[in-house]
């Protein structure tokens, strides 16, 4: 299936959960089909204000017509097919400008993203459960659960099992909470995730700060995700050239 069909499917509420859940997977990695969903999605409410427009015309036309017999009497059939020849070519003139209109949009230079392209773009989740085995290996059973759950797309199922670790994980919630943040980010919750990640305390605070900017970005709150990435930008590390990269398109 192509972009713009997928595309449509999503936006129409015609996916299965499961696809819809393998889409926005896909947007998360693909620049491409991010943009492809702006473009469709702006086209889509260029033709709601346009179709706005022509039934506030037709309105009119209701108005005035009764309004032209009661001081002019009835109108010759010549002119109700002016009438009507003049409202076709209205209708004519507001299609073509349409057509133009997304034309130009389409090859004209692109805007600056806004924070949830930007989020789309550079947002990767590391659940690395190798790793996490190694930090707890008293869990590997839950763990190997969890893992299960996130490769079957899964992620409240995967949030569940880590929440119930959390409560035993001594020592090693901080690591467990920037978990829960990412899978929160994926099932796109990113309030719910800001909520998790304000837990990780010592030892995690680039990640954690990386993941809250990312937080910031997936809620539209660009104000919140600058200040994020210019801490991580004034610092060496993982993140500094990528967070001065998005600081600088939101400038």
């Amino acid at each position: 299936m192509d972009n713009f069909s997928r595309i449509e499917d999503y936006l129409d509420g015609l996916m299965t959960d499961s696809e819809r859940r393998a889409f926005e997977a896909d947007l998360r990695t693909d620049p491409s089909l991010a943009s492809d969903l702006a473009y469709l999605h702006e086209a889509r409410e260029g033709l709601t204000r346009q179709w706005a427009h022509s039934e506030q015309q037709t309105e009119l036309v209701k108005i005035l017509k009764p309004l032209g017999k009661q001081h002019f009497g009835p109108p010759a059939r010549p002119l109700r097919a002016r009438l009507q020849n003049a409202l076709w070519g209205l209708a004519a003139v507001i299609t073509a400008g349409l057509i133009l209109w997304l034309v130009w949009n389409r090859q004209a230079p692109k805007r600056l993203p806004v924070a949830p392209m930007l989020f789309a773009r550079h947002f990767r989740p590391s659940l690395d459960f190798g790793v996490a085995r190694s930090v707890d290996g008293s869990n590997a059973d839950t763990l190997a659960q969890v893992e299960q759950a996130y490769k079957n797309g899964d992620y409240a199922c995967a949030r569940t099992l880590l929440f119930a670790r959390s409560e035993n994980a001594t020592g090693h919630s901080s690591f467990v909470f920037l978990q829960i943040g990412q899978l929160y980010l994926l099932g796109n919750q990113p309030d719910s995730a800001r909520l998790a990640l304000a837990k990780v305390e010592t030892g995690y605070s680039q990640q954690r700060d990386w993941y809250l900017a990312m937080s910031a970005l997936a809620a539209n709150d660009p104000i919140q995700a600058k200040i994020r990435l210019e801490r991580l930008a004034a610092v060496a590390g993982p993140f500094q050239k990528e967070a001065q990269e998005i600081f600088d398109a939101l400038e």
